[in-house]
């Protein structure tokens, strides 16, 4: 192989734990973005499942940025970094929780 990969998940983190447990769902369309040496590589949003590839990468220095969707806060780093050799494959996860709104109970007379 002469290229590298990094593949992920932006998932729902049920627990707030930072970690990507069994049964933890996916978040579809959260924004990612791959810096490769300072400059914009390419920008992606999950697919259905929370999933994301990046995949056919040249060897180099690759900065992972994921930008909470609407509503959701992160329990992860929002931002990986790392130098990628020829056959690499690398897993990034994040983690999301969703922000909670506190609604008053209105009492009726």
């Amino acid at each position: 192989p002469t290229t590298a990969t990094i593949r992920g998940k932006v998932f729902f983190d049920a627990n707030q734990n930072g970690v990507l447990d069994p049964g933890e769902p996916g978040i579809a369309g959260a924004t990612l973005r791959l810096l490769r040496s300072g400059q914009l590589a390419q920008t992606l949003v999950t697919d259905a499942t929370g999933e994301f590839t990046f995949a056919n990468l040249t060897p180099g220095f690759y900065v992972l940025s994921e930008e909470d969707p609407p509503g959701y806060r992160s329990t992860t780093t929002n931002q990986y970094s790392g130098f990628f050799t020829a056959g690499m494959l690398m897993e990034w996860n994040f983690g999301d929780y969703a922000n909670r709104t506190y609604v008053p109970a209105v009492q009726t007379p």
